[in-house]
């Protein structure tokens, strides 16, 4: 078959298809509903799906004209359902308050929950919203058997039209199959058919007629020509893209910015990709829209290339590919050898990767560097940035809180200040990347050194991350202060770049803020060295000569908002003040209480290979250090999750005296048979796996935030060796009927070891060092272990470094808050 016989052919199936699409519900031409399973479990607690509506009409769609319809089967009959909407596109102004439900019996076991929203904004024409993150839960925790709903799949671990949810419009049925409906191919009744002016010559049967057909607007991109079906075909004939008639070779480090539709080719990727707003990103066929990709998770090559394939619709779309590697990555199923000749490259790229400023002085510079003062909070994004320096998973940005607005002068708190210093005096211009929502949210306060504050007004708005100029300075060689401070709510910041190149413009992520590099010499050999492997005797931790040891430390807070910095900070606390022992506070949940947590489960390998990090430098610096699963959960929700990753560190770790398992941080809502029965089947993981005929220390959480040690007393773990109980607490919360609970545990023989305690209360917010002081009695006269709460520069009554502080360390006395000074002298007694 020549090209222009398969090329027509090919037209015929292409206008066939796109006919019955629209046929099938408005696939092409109106709204569709994209879905994404968040919750595979089909016996979780919760139903989790994750949603996006396309607006594929050339009108704008008020929000309070739609119903959404997700269907679910009654397992039993409890039928009383909570309903979370944990996040909305707020770009779009949307907020999670205007989004109501309820849960409907359709008929019999039959139910759907029907979502409404009361905005009164619109979704523009021609628009792909953000995601929805909905959660509805069985009320008093009870499973749900997600298996027999209608609109469950756990296949869609992507964004994917989806017809088993549907969608109204003004109580029309606009998208989707109700349950008991016939299959998408056939015509929804509210929707009319319309058929084709002219028929293909070789037009299907169809069972009903239509009356016009519209005409689907081609796709047009300046970069890669209209194919000519008399050319030959590409030397490599990749099936796995619908656009690609030429390819143009790239080279890393890559980014594309823009609408358009683009295909390209590379023969390695040492890093990693990302993308966002884009309406489809190919590598090989895998679908990686929208998201970070490290280079161990690609598909295997084809040919010896990976085939890329770009579609986007906004001008704030962006894929970028990073890491020149010499030689391309070894694919562990790939056989093929490299290709002998380079794919055909006649595309043409009309936005070549931005250059690196000119000029000496370029300073990138993260939001998270600067000091932090309330009302400006830390919160995570999956589209922001900061350092690999720091933690390449992390994506945090500050944002002002609601009802904190100051447009009238510059506030005297929330303030983040950033020092850097230049070497050429001359003129600078500070970039920034900002997002902010409306014209009512788009202001900061900003001022250089000791010069006067300036409102920047009027940013953007921006829906999406976006650089713009926040102004320029003269300024002398030497160091230098700029601070900014909030002006109204909702505005959110995440980098900031000062240059004096003026003919530069950032874009995407821009360049990751310099980090600290070489190694640090300090280390403490007397304390794994003397004590070696721990052991648990009756309620004491004894060293490896059956002696009891009491370890003091200090826990890191979560990496993905306040990372410790590796060959740094680890070292410099063994030096000064003098730790024993560090905890390694691993979140793990991605979503929690309708924030993005952006914890273990959003990029397990990324926080995996910073904690592995961690820990080999607490091993380096000669002390012990728990790796600590740190769930805020009923920790069975995610058992084949912590089997994997113990498995997995205790192999790597087991063999070393210096390492402790905390498999569960505080476990909220779940009583201890629940959680004894979890332990159960972790801890042999963890067991079978280590390397050694040693069983390193094994730390179990305890119910209610791990305060009640007491109910793990009346029915502890049988046939497992060296295993702890945690103890949590707050002093200022938590006194002695909190003791009282600890000491019927020691009475009754349990092991316990305080893993997480601060002399503030539990909401961080005001400290009881009297009280603080009983604790610490109370630990030191039994001989108990202690991790405090944290070592961070958070504005909170528990974080050990003041805001601003550098994570890296060595640190000064001044460097300290009121809480760390304090612990610090507890550590040192």
């Amino acid at each position: 078959m020549n090209n222009v016989t398969f090329s027509l052919i090919k037209g015929k199936f292409v206008c066939f298809f796109i006919i019955l699409m629209f046929l099938s519900g408005n696939v092409l031409f109106g709204e569709e509903i994209h879905y994404m399973c968040g919750e595979t479990n089909t016996g979780s607690d919760c139903i989790f799906p994750l949603i996006k509506i396309n607006n594929n009409t050339s009108a704008q769609i008020q929000w309070s004209s739609l119903e959404i319809r997700y269907y679910i089967t009654k397992d039993d009959s409890y039928t009383s359902y909570r309903f979370a909407c944990e996040s909305t596109p707020v770009s779009l102004g949307i907020q999670p308050t205007q989004v109501k439900s309820e849960v409907v019996n359709r008929s019999g076991d039959e139910y759907y929950l029907k979502i409404t929203f009361t905005a009164s904004s619109f979704i523009p024409a021609n628009y792909l919203t953000g995601a929805f993150r909905f959660r509805l839960y069985v009320d008093n925790a009870r499973v749900k058997n997600q298996a027999n709903d209608y609109s469950f799949n756990a296949g869609y671990s992507s964004y994917a039209a989806w017809t088993k949810i549907t969608l109204y419009k003004n109580s029309t049925l606009v998208w989707g199959i109700e349950p008991g409906g016939e299959n998408p191919t056939t015509v929804p009744t509210e929707v009319s058919t319309p058929e084709p002016s002219t028929d293909p010559t070789e037009t299907p049967v169809l069972t009903s007629t239509p009356t016009t057909v519209p005409t689907a607007t081609p796709i047009t991109s300046t970069s890669v020509p209209t194919p000519d079906v008399t050319d030959p075909p590409v030397q490599n004939d990749c099936t796995c893209d619908s656009g690609c008639s030429a390819r143009t070779d790239i080279s890393l480090d890559f980014a594309q910015n823009g609408s358009g539709e683009y295909c390209w080719t590379v023969s390695c990727i040492g890093e990693y990709v990302n993308s966002w707003n884009l309406a489809v990103l190919e590598i090989n066929g895998v679908d990686v829209t929208n998201t970070w990709v490290s280079a161990t998770q690609l598909p295997a090559r084809m040919d010896g290339v990976y085939y890329i394939y770009y579609k986007a619709n906004y001008s704030w779309s962006h894929f970028e590919a990073r890491g020149v590697c010499n030689e391309p990555v070894s694919d562990p199923d790939e056989t093929d050898p490299p290709p002998t000749s380079t794919p055909e490259q006649t595309g043409v790229l009309t936005s070549p990767p931005t250059p690196t400023p000119n000029g000496s002085d370029t300073i990138w510079i993260e939001a998270e560097s600067g000091a932090v003062y309330s009302p400006q909070i830390l919160k995570s994004d999956s589209f922001a940035d900061n350092s690999p320096n720091d933690c390449a998973s992390q994506e945090i940005y500050f944002e002002v809180n609601n009802g904190s607005n100051s447009t009238g002068s510059a506030p005297q708190d929330g303030h983040m200040a950033y020092t850097f210093t230049i070497s050429q005096s001359g003129e600078y211009r500070v970039w920034t990347r900002v997002k902010t929502p409306n014209t009512g949210d788009d202001s900061f306060w900003v001022k250089m050194d000791s010069g006067a504050w300036t409102k920047w007004d009027n940013i953007g708005p921006f829906p999406e991350w976006e650089w713009d100029s926040a102004g320029d300075y003269t300024l002398s060689s030497g160091t230098h202060t700029l601070t900014f401070a909030y002006c109204e709510d909702g505005a959110k910041f995440d980098k900031l770049l000062i240059t004096g190149d003026f003919l530069y413009t950032p874009s995407g992520l821009g360049n990751p803020e310099p980090g600290l590099t070489g190694g640090n010499t300090y280390r403490r050999n007397d304390m794994v060295d003397v004590h070696g492997n721990l052991q648990v005797i009756g309620t004491n931790l004894c060293n490896k000569n059956g002696n009891p040891v009491q370890l003091k430390g200090l826990n890191t807070h979560g990496p993905q908002w306040y990372p410790i910095v590796e060959n740094h900070t680890i070292p410099n606390l063994v030096q000064s003040p003098g730790i024993d022992i560090v905890r390694i506070a691993m979140y793990i949940e991605d979503f929690k209480n309708g924030d993005f947590w952006n914890g273990y489960l959003a990029h397990k390998e990324e926080i995996k290979q910073k904690v592995v990090g961690y820990v080999d430098d607490a091993i380096d610096a000669g002390i012990y250090v728990i790796i600590d699963w740190h769930i805020h959960n009923n920790p069975a929700n995610f058992t084949s999750d912590a089997k994997d990753f113990f498995a997995e560190m205790a192999q790597r770790f087991g063999g070393y005296p210096n390492v402790l398992f905390d498999i569960c941080n505080e476990p909220e809502y779940t009583e201890w048979p629940i959680v004894k029965s979890y332990a159960e089947e972790v801890i042999p993981v963890i067991r079978s796996n280590d390397p050694d005929d040693y069983d390193n220390i094994i730390i179990v959480g305890t119910p209610n935030w791990c305060q009640d040690v007491n109910t793990a007393a009346d029915n502890p773990l049988t046939g497992f060796n060296n295993i702890m109980y945690a103890l949590h607490f707050y002093a200022a919360s938590h006194k002695q009927s909190y003791r009282d609970k600890a000491q019927y545990a020691l009475d009754k023989n349990i092991p316990v070891i305080a893993t997480e305690w601060s002399s503030c209360d539990y909401d961080v917010s005001y400290s009881d060092f009297t009280e603080a002081d009983t604790w610490v009695n109370w630990l030191n006269s039994n001989n108990i272990s202690w991790i405090n709460w944290s070592f961070c520069n958070r504005d909170d009554k528990s974080a050990i470094l003041k805001p601003g502080v550098s994570m890296a360390g060595p640190w000064a006395s001044s460097d300290f808050t009121d809480a760390g000074t304090w612990v610090i002298q507890k550590i040192q007694q």
